[in-house]
């Protein structure tokens, strides 16, 4: 085989892979990705040519057996070599050959922090719906029972109130102590007792660690609040994990990757960092994204 008088080498500019021109004319590689990617052509001591993709992808077959991006640039033999995080899969070794490997990770998403949960909310907290709604129905069926069991003449309000301090811990049932009844007056106290100090406990408890708002923990997890609430996931056009994503036999990831595909939601040009928020994530090798974040459990 001949060897080339030059080396055309097709990349994606991107952050971690910056290309700048010299004031003689000669590149300049700058980014993570990029500074790999100059020592190894410094070393090949090759001229080379650059060559863009003008679609930004890295690599996406076509259904006419074509390919886009970077793969499709030397699919055609406008370019010898590719370089910017290029996955290797069974589909593009059909076309391309692949050096060694040099990085293997995984692949996971990232989504803002919702932060802590608001103060304000602190008194109604301590229990969920359920509980708050139990809690209230008990509270308003108990004084009708005690009227139609102790027969005494007062009002639904007045004995509500009564039974309503005796959660706040006050002696409000002291008349109430009938040798008869007096299993359902316990049963009260022992109603009052538990709910009063598991509130107690709880809120405090609450008030001195802010707890944190969770967020969508896992793929499963952030296909349902796409789904149901409206959320995004943004992915880079044309990669490997979207293609493996659509053809997975998992209904979640095929999901996400068919709806990021159809809305078109893909990360742009701008820090991933200013792509996502509250209810948008970013799918993304979990190195780069270490890169972004820290050192965070993603």
């Amino acid at each position: 085989m001949e060897c080339p008088s030059f080396l055309r080498v097709t990349v994606n500019p991107m952050k971690h892979l910056k290309v700048h021109t010299k004031a003689d004319g000669s590149l300049e590689f700058s980014g993570i990705q990029g500074r790999f990617l100059g020592t190894i052509l410094e070393s090949m001591k090759m001229p080379f040519q650059l060559v863009i993709a003008e679609d930004r992808e890295w690599g996406r077959l076509l259904p006419n057996g074509n390919w886009t991006g970077m793969i499709g640039k030397i699919q055609t033999g406008a370019a010898d070599i590719a370089d910017s995080y290029m996955g290797i899969t069974e589909q593009r070794a059909t076309v391309v050959d692949f050096s060694t490997v040099y990085l293997t990770d995984d692949y996971t998403f990232a989504i803002k922090k919702p932060g802590p949960v608001s103060t304000s909310l602190a008194l109604v907290r301590p229990f969920d719906f359920i509980t708050w709604t139990l809690i209230l129905t008990i509270l308003l069926v108990m004084p009708l029972i005690f009227q139609y069991f102790f027969r005494y003449k007062e009002t639904y309000i007045f004995l509500f109130l009564k039974l309503l301090g005796s959660i706040f811990r006050q002696p409000t049932l002291v008349n109430y102590d009938n040798e008869r009844f007096k299993s359902l007056t316990f049963s009260w106290w022992f109603f009052a007792t538990v709910v009063s100090f598991s509130y107690s406990a709880v809120l405090l408890s609450m008030l001195s660690i802010p707890s944190e708002i969770i967020a969508v923990q896992n793929f499963i997890e952030l296909s349902e609040a796409v789904k149901y609430n409206g959320y995004r996931c943004y992915v880079f056009k044309g990669t490997a994990p979207v293609d493996f994503m659509i053809h997975n036999e998992k209904e979640h990831l095929r999901f996400l990757a068919e709806m990021a595909d159809s809305h078109e939601w893909y990360v742009n040009d701008l820090p991933l960092t200013e792509q996502m928020d509250y209810y948008s994530a970013v799918i993304e090798s979990r190195t780069r994204l270490l890169m972004v974040a820290g050192p965070e459990e993603w």
